[in-house]
């Protein structure tokens, strides 16, 4: 479950989120969690649990995304998948 209570590098640093296996994938992982942190919480709240908040998202493709995420995510929670 993630909280979004601290960002993806503390939870590494601190033993709280642990990846097995190759590191590329990791890495790629680690990334993935950022941008979707940045596209669907608040600007406030990701600048502070992210490292770097991206500077190439835009209000438009945020809010864009983030409706897709949450719509799809609705989705599957009511249809169960």
């Amino acid at each position: 479950m993630f909280s979004f209570q601290e960002g993806t590098a503390i939870s590494f640093a601190r033993d709280r989120m642990v990846a097995e296996g190759d590191l590329n994938y990791a890495t790629k992982f680690v990334r993935i969690l950022n941008r979707l942190e940045a596209l669907i919480l608040p600007r406030f709240i990701a600048r502070r649990a992210l490292k770097r908040y991206p500077h190439d998202l835009g209000l438009k493709e945020k809010v864009t995304k983030a409706t897709q995420i949450y719509a799809q995510a609705t989705k599957s929670i009511l249809l169960g998948r």
